[in-house]
């Protein structure tokens, strides 16, 4: 919502159906203005964003709603295990964490339920049509990430334009290819 460029491009994103989680004390213009709408906006209260997490974890784990071969062939299995039987302690779930983040427990595991089955669609279907989207998504995810540290290193310049080249991806591979 901070960054013009990234929240158009989100908002265009929420036009074509995508859907979003809003997780903040405010109410913001992502939560809701003409054409767009997040799914779920979940107010919490400040300085609580690490309970939040550990409660949409909690959710996604006791449901068993992660990928167990994605998980498997990325982290050291042991440790997510350990990692597991940590999270599904009833002191980390959503009803035990609302009291203090003030997030309703139910809007909590819904919007969880959401993230973990999206997350989980993006990696069933076509091998090349998954590897086109995955593609996709990482290259825009790369250039949104830039443009917030060109904006950082803006307003850290006292709002001066810093010095910054920014590469296309083509230009990238090219002098990765020279080098």
């Amino acid at each position: 919502d901070g960054h013009p460029v990234f929240a158009s491009r989100l908002k265009k994103r929420l036009r074509q159906g995508a859907k979003l989680i809003v997780i903040d004390p405010r109410r913001i213009d992502m939560v809701r203005s003409p054409h767009i709408e997040a799914s779920y906006h979940l107010p919490l209260k400040p300085g609580t964003n690490v309970a939040v997490v550990t409660s949409l974890s909690h959710v996604i784990v006791t449901e068993g709603l992660f990928d167990e071969a994605f998980i498997r062939e990325r982290c050291d299995w042991d440790e997510f295990q350990d990692f597991a039987e940590f999270i599904s302690a009833p002191n980390h779930s959503p009803e035990a964490t609302e009291i203090l983040t003030g997030v309703p427990a139910e809007e909590l595991r819904k919007a969880a339920r959401l993230y973990a089955t999206s997350l989980v669609e993006r990696h069933v279907g076509d091998p090349d049509a998954k590897l086109a989207r995955n593609i996709d998504a990482s290259l825009e995810a790369v250039e949104e990430i830039l443009n917030v540290l060109i904006e950082i290193s803006r307003l850290d310049a006292g709002g001066f334009e810093p010095d910054i080249t920014v590469f296309s991806l083509n230009e990238v591979l090219e002098r990765l290819e020279v080098e």
